[in-house]
């Protein structure tokens, strides 16, 4: 989500432009259900080293809307991006 002048959160736009001089800010809600198969295997081994469950699905949520804002910017899917 994202929110505009009007001071209310609204979905973001499905394929965002890039225009100079402004500055998106987004927010997610860590608790929603995840998307399948968006995550990385390394994301997933990341997120089992977490001792508490509600910890390791935050997690999991955080690596999942990034990957889902960036796959916007990029039009790439998700699963497709590669950090390093």
């Amino acid at each position: 989500m994202n929110r505009l002048d009007t001071g209310v959160w609204q979905p973001g736009p499905a394929m965002p432009d890039f225009p100079i001089g402004r500055v998106d800010v987004w927010l997610a809600v860590l608790d929603d259900e995840l998307p399948g198969n968006v995550v990385s295997l390394d994301e997933l081994e990341r997120s089992r080293r977490f001792v508490f469950e509600v910890h390791r699905q935050r997690f999991l949520g955080a690596r999942s809307a990034l990957r889902c804002i960036l796959a916007r910017y990029l039009r790439t899917p998700p699963s497709q991006i590669t950090f390093q």
